[in-house]
């Protein structure tokens, strides 16, 4: 009876834990349904290349990327370097509405990603360490800001892979591989790098910091694993390598002078990247303070307080004393202090390479600190427990206090934090909410007003204007009219003839129609 009573509250720990952890995404898309969003800008994009995926037109790369444009010199386009992401949004688009459906392709992605954290950790520790964990994942998603846990947008959409593959690569490297552990580590590492080249720095450290450690341990890992991961490695980057064999240009080439042409106008190391990992450690770690507006998240580029620093040498400090105090007895945390120096060091390199042409929003390019900064907290907080002197009458007392009051201790924040989700405005971006509005008014009177044979020419006016521009190309594709749009995006140009045309001209501008005769 005993044993079945603590099954059942195990499981009662399980569930609590991935409902608070997808807490936030089922808020995010109730409030996108509730609202008047639409797939527009890069999302309108997204939801092209996704619909695309069954069809003639299935992209072989990703969308196209901005690194061109920071190298300062002339370029063959450049994209990112597969289209994982465009799959598995692919499926959602064509199963819902065509206004939600790439929305719940992200939201699913994110459930997944985040259950699948929680169900690792619980197998690493214990339920009751995963319900405590889930707590603070749960503010750090909420910490980013809720809005993008529903957002397609492929920096937003990639994320949460990274605190999934920091827990399998712990499973991995502390020793506790099971058979599905390596294949799924290939393939969550290759959705993270595919969704955006900026997470490669802290995924090929995390993982290569791994390979090392399980390589000095002499672990083994299985036969048929091995054979798993590499049909999935294979499965999910063929399309690249084909690309690259048989492009003219291959894209892998071209992304590899674009990157080296790029760095070249980056901000010194010191400068910059460690500048904002320093920030985001910080005093206090970045996700309990709560959304940032864009003034605060250009603030995290300034140079840190002596305070600051003083802080983040002590954190540092005894993570590194920890990977290497553990490393005989306790694997699962040497293993934890290994990942966070390796994923901060990703994370910091990343952000030094990057061209300072395109720092002045940093807010989608420093997202990958809140799990750094998360993790490296987590990790100095495990290992400070794991110093303390334990006396037996102190392991007694402590056992006492968890058997009686372990639900309280670990249901209040739980509960705390569910609040603060729940209840937290998340409120659509103005630019969002005025590009759903004026491409649903576009597309309408467009339909009504210009004969369906009729070839447009959709031109952006102004910052708003652009970002809704996409989105009525891509409502009117649906309704089978021949659109045009003069932009950077190559591949919808080289597909759909993207390009300028001496056609009828929509100006979309502020939400407003103007549409000339003739």
């Amino acid at each position: 009876m005993i044993r079945l009573a603590r099954v059942v509250q195990d499981r009662y720990w399980t569930v609590a834990s991935i409902a608070l952890v997808n807490l936030g995404v089922v808020a995010e898309l109730r409030q996108k349904f509730s609202s008047s969003w639409r797939p527009t800008g890069d999302d309108a994009i997204f939801a092209i290349h996704a619909h695309d995926v069954f069809s003639t037109k299935s992209p072989m790369l990703g969308t196209y990327s901005v690194v061109t444009q920071s190298s300062g010199r002339a370029a063959p386009p450049v994209y990112h370097l597969g289209p994982l992401v465009s799959w598995v949004l692919a499926v959602p688009e064509r199963l819902f509405s065509e206004r939600l459906g790439i929305a719940i392709g992200a939201g699913l992605v994110n459930i997944a990603m985040l259950t699948a954290f929680i169900v690792v950790v619980q197998r690493l520790a214990s339920p009751r360490i995963g319900a405590l964990v889930s707590c603070v994942v749960a503010i750090a998603a909420w910490s980013v800001g809720r809005n993008t846990l529903g957002e397609p947008w492929n920096p937003y959409i990639g994320l949460w892979a990274l605190p999934l593959l920091a827990a399998l690569c712990i499973a991995w490297g502390s020793g506790r591989t099971r058979v599905g552990t390596v294949p799924w580590l290939v393939f969550v590492a290759s959705f993270a790098i595919q969704a955006h080249y900026l997470f490669l720095g802290p995924v090929a450290a995390t993982v290569g910091a791994t390979v090392m450690i399980a390589t000095l341990r002499r672990q083994t890992v299985a036969r048929r694993s091995k054979v798993a991961a590499l049909v999935v490695g294979t499965v999910v980057w063929l399309p690249t390598i084909v690309q690259e064999l048989v492009g003219s240009p291959g894209n892998l080439s071209s992304w590899w002078h674009a990157t080296s042409a790029s760095s070249e106008h980056s901000a010194p190391f010191l400068s910059f990247g460690l500048r904002f990992v320093v920030n985001a450690i910080g005093i206090v770690p970045i996700a309990l303070r709560g959304p940032l507006s864009v003034s605060q998240l250009v603030r995290l580029g300034h140079s840190p307080s002596l305070l600051t620093w003083t802080v983040n040498v002590c954190v540092v400090f005894v993570v590194v004393c920890g990977s290497a105090r553990g490393w005989k007895h306790q694997r699962v945390s040497s293993m934890l202090a290994v990942v966070t120096i390796a994923m901060i060091a990703g994370c910091s390199f990343t952000l030094s390479r990057y061209p300072t042409a395109l720092v002045v929003f940093p807010y989608y390019r420093i997202v990958m600190c809140w799990i750094g900064s998360t993790i490296v907290w987590v990790s100095a907080v495990v290992c400070v427990a794991e110093w303390m002197p334990r006396a037996p009458w102190k392991r007694w007392m402590a056992r006492q206090v968890v058997r009686r009051y372990a639900w309280l201790i670990i249901a209040t924040p739980m509960v705390v934090c569910a609040l603060i989700i729940a209840t937290a405005h998340s409120p659509m971006e103005p630019v969002d909410d005025l590009g759903a509005r004026a491409t649903a008014s576009l597309v309408k009177q467009t339909l009504t007003r210009v004969p369906r044979k009729t070839a447009l020419t959709l031109v952006g006016t102004g910052y708003r204007g652009a970002f809704a521009v996409y989105g009525v190309f891509r409502e009117l594709l649906a309704h089978d009219v021949q659109v045009y749009v003069p932009n950077d995006e190559v591949q919808l140009r080289r597909d759909y003839g993207v390009g300028s045309r001496s056609t009828p001209r929509l100006v979309v501008m502020s939400g407003a129609l103007d549409a000339p005769a003739g």
